[in-house]
């Protein structure tokens, strides 16, 4: 299986778990398509298909905030991960990065979490208005 196909099935697997999944460049991790409206609904089956389908060497994103129920922190680097293990609970979900680690928390219902960047040294919170890209290798 070439890695751009496997790429899409991660994208498709996101979005069958109710993720909004974006396509964005592996390079300066931005958005190819306008995705404000990803922050309201998900994709269809069929946007993401195109979308790799147009850029197949795409990385995936995870839009945060409401719209996949996710809120995360990016700590890119020694004082963002010392900052995040000092005042936030655990989580069993992280993802390494190329910098640091993104710790993935759940919304509780009711709250809304803002996206804010340099909440501190090395740290930024991915919220509504956010979204979190995903290393793939081959």
């Amino acid at each position: 299986m070439k890695n751009s196909d496997k790429i899409l099935n991660a994208a498709l697997e996101y979005l069958d778990m109710g993720f909004s999944v974006i396509p964005v460049n592996p390079i300066t991790k931005g958005s190819y398509v306008k995705w404000k409206e990803y922050q309201e609904r998900l994709p269809t089956e069929d946007e993401v298909i195109g979308w790799w389908k147009t850029w197949p060497n795409a990385n995936v994103a995870i839009v945060t905030g409401s719209i996949s129920g996710i809120w995360v922190i990016d700590a890119d680097g020694p004082k963002g991960i010392a900052w995040m293990n000092e005042h936030l609970p655990k989580t069993g979900v992280y993802s390494v990065t190329g910098k640091g680690i993104h710790a993935i928390f759940l919304i509780p219902k009711g709250v809304t979490i803002k996206n804010a960047v340099r909440l501190t040294d090395e740290v930024d919170v991915r919220g509504e208005g956010g979204y979190i890209c995903l290393l793939y290798t081959s």
